[in-house]
């Protein structure tokens, strides 16, 4: 029997009771282990050690509502025993109780300061709730309190990504996998923070994942986002379908569902899965973004708009949601939103990777009402964050890599490599190209175009650079020994040549099966106009040129950095379009096939005239629709959404005067290339 003075302190006896039962609750065996405790109690009724294992089990089963009698009772009988009180903020969290919790795992730690486990809870709570850097201190207490903590390693690293800094984060997961090998969860995250920094190992690890636990979820979903991010967009589908199936069927799963469709053109396939997304979690901000996007595509603004304001409503302190308003209306910000956004971006809240969005709709909202200082202050506080971002993950802009790209096109394509491949391609008249730089007028010339009754508007393709970097590959698998791309090229022949012209139209034609055009706008074509003019030597290619300060300062102003980082700061931008000019002046003096330059200012000074040209050029009668362009319904998914969707607007034309006494690096960086 106990001492009636401490009914918490068992006798010898119980005391080896309790700890066999521990032993069989430890091997995971929880009917005994509950069997022996309740033995303890009927003997026993206020040990402590026993009601708290009791209520435990209880919780361990998902009876939060069961175990929280025993929990009370246990700490009634040993207010200071720590992991009652640990349990106790589980059972509450799990319950609903947030406030209750944090009360619970703050006494764990006030009774036993060196609680690992209550301080990896308490930081998960904080986490939840977005208190990212109370959580990292949280986790870093449990490291160091515990070294061999590989769940602790764990989190650490996962918050110090969230916190935007994958550099730091890589070693703790490192560190936990290593603590725990065979652990699928440890396991995927190491591969979240190697996909952060862009290591191609991230797919290994999360395959690694799934060979342990071939339905875990989590890596599920982040293999099919990381395929989506390396546009292998079907079989990221394939993937965050299975994720779905699985389930529980969570927003962030269903929201990165719905972009790998977007990109597959599967609009009304991602519309139901972004749907599905806001019914999950009607908090989550990704699945009412996702709805305005699918919209915002198809040239719906007024129910993108209203989805925007939707979110807004049921999440009032959402700057994503007050951002995505802002995006939706393309319209300045009302002094009230620019302000609550200001004291945003001033506070601690947003982390860095959540910045750009505000920053460019504030950018937008000051040029709009003529605050051209403020409006660029924004644009490079957002591309100060892209910059780091890019220093830290080792893949900032390559300006001796990009020259050196420019010379061996150069160098490969000369007008005795065209005479040596004339006619190895295939005639058909199907291919349209729209190239130059972003933000240069491509969207305007493909929404004229595509306005026509027998083209298709395919939208940004990326099948032509896949077509360049597998040509070593099928020089290879023919027999042929080739080296890389461009210099493949020297060593094409008819055979390949021909199949690779036919599997490319064949793709074409499954876009827009009733076209005898089919445009595509992808800018950075510029790069591969050679290989084009060899497999469709009846291809059209336009041209879209517009003053180099105009671009270089509208690719500042949008939020590419990831895709493109040579737009972060002026300098890069300036040398990037000097390189795209000196190779499209190379393609003008070689190419067997005609340019055809669509000069922005031109266009949008006397729209009909270059409208009928856009036409004659490719070869077909002319119709009045092309003129109404803004009516075209179809989708649209680049930074020009809203614009080609309005009547032409000269506004855009000589804006860089308005930033004129920022632009120092700019104008130095494009030399004899800026121009009044």
């Amino acid at each position: 029997m106990t001492d009636s003075n401490d009914p918490s302190a068992p006798a010898p006896a119980i005391g080896a009771r309790v700890k066999a039962a521990m032993a069989a609750h430890r091997a995971g065996r929880l009917g005994e282990a509950e069997a022996a405790y309740r033995a303890v109690l009927a003997e026993e009724p206020q040990n402590a050690e026993a009601l708290h294992l009791v209520g435990l089990i209880a919780f361990q089963q998902g009876r939060a509502a069961q175990a929280l009698p025993p929990v009370q009772q246990a700490l009634a009988c040993n207010p200071r025993l720590a992991p009652a009180h640990n349990t106790l903020g589980l059972v509450k969290a799990a319950l609903g109780d947030p406030a209750g919790a944090e009360a619970a795992f703050r006494e764990a730690l006030t009774q036993r300061p060196n609680f690992a486990e209550a301080s990896v809870n308490l930081g998960n709570l904080l986490l939840q709730r977005g208190e990212r850097d109370g959580a990292l201190d949280c986790f870093r207490g449990a490291v160091a309190t515990n070294p061999n903590y590989a769940e602790a390693e764990g989190y650490l690293g996962l918050t110090l990504n969230e916190l935007g800094r994958p550099g730091e984060a890589l070693a703790h997961l490192e560190r936990a996998v290593s603590l725990k090998p065979g652990h699928p969860e440890l396991i995927g995250n190491l591969g979240v923070v190697l996909a952060a920094l862009n290591r191609p190992e991230a797919e290994e690890r999360f395959r690694q994942a799934l060979a342990v636990q071939p339905n875990h979820g989590m890596a599920l979903r982040n293999l099919g986002r990381l395929l989506a991010k390396l546009e292998r967009h079907e079989e990221a589908v394939s993937w965050l379908e299975r994720a779905v199936a699985v389930g529980p069927a969570d927003a962030r799963t269903l929201t990165g569902l719905g972009q790998a469709l977007i990109e597959l053109n599967r609009l009304d396939q991602a519309k139901a899965a972004y749907e599905k997304a806001t019914a999950a979690d009607p908090l989550y901000g990704g699945g009412w973004l996702g709805l305005g996007r699918v919209c915002r595509i198809l040239g719906r603004f007024d129910e993108a708009l209203g989805h925007a304001l939707h979110w807004l409503a049921l999440d009032p302190g959402s700057q994503e949601a007050l951002t995505a308003v802002a995006e939706s209306s393309r319209e300045s910000l009302t002094p009230d939103a620019a302000m609550r956004l200001e004291q945003v971006l001033a506070g601690p809240g947003p982390s860095a990777a959540k910045r750009p969005p505000l920053h460019t709709a504030l950018s937008r909202h000051y040029e709009a009402s003529l605050a051209y200082d403020d409006a660029f202050r924004h644009m490079t506080a957002m591309n100060a964050i892209h910059s780091r971002e890019l220093i830290e993950t080792g893949a900032r802009y390559d300006a001796e890599g990009q020259r050196r790209r420019g010379d061996r096109m150069i160098s490969v394509c000369t007008p005795d490599l065209f005479r040596r491949l004339r006619d190895i391609g295939d005639p058909s008249p199907l291919p349209v190209f729209v190239v130059g730089l972003p933000r240069s007028g491509t969207t305007l010339c493909e929404q004229i175009l595509s306005s026509h009754s027998q083209v298709h508007g395919a939208g940004e393709l990326k099948a032509v650079r896949e077509l360049a970097r597998g040509l070593g590959d099928r020089l290879v698998a023919a027999g042929i020994v080739a080296g890389d791309y461009p210099e493949a090229l020297a060593d094409l022949s008819p055979a390949v040549a021909r199949q690779a012209a036919l599997e490319h139209l064949a793709f074409l034609r499954s876009l827009g099966p009733k076209a005898t055009r089919v445009v595509d706008k992808m800018p950075f074509n510029f790069m591969n106009l050679g290989l084009i003019a060899v497999l469709f030597p009846n291809a059209k290619i336009l041209h879209c040129r517009r003053n180099p300060a105009d671009t270089a300062l509208s690719c500042f102003q949008q939020n590419f950095a990831a895709d493109m980082p040579w737009t972060v700061d002026l300098a890069s931008l300036g040398h990037y379009y000097r390189e795209y000019d000196r190779l499209m002046r190379h393609w003008k003096n070689v190419l067997p096939i005609p340019i055809l330059d669509v000069v922005y200012e031109e266009e949008v000074a006397d729209l009909e005239t270059w409208a009928r040209r856009l036409i004659a050029f490719c070869g077909l009668e002319w119709e009045d629709a092309c003129l109404r362009f803004f009516e075209t319904e179809r989708a649209v998914k680049t930074a020009s959404d809203w614009q080609v969707r309005q009547p032409l607007y000269a506004t855009s034309v000589g804006r860089w005067r308005n930033y004129q006494r920022h632009l120092g690096p700019l104008f130095e960086a494009l030399g004899d290339l800026h121009r009044e």
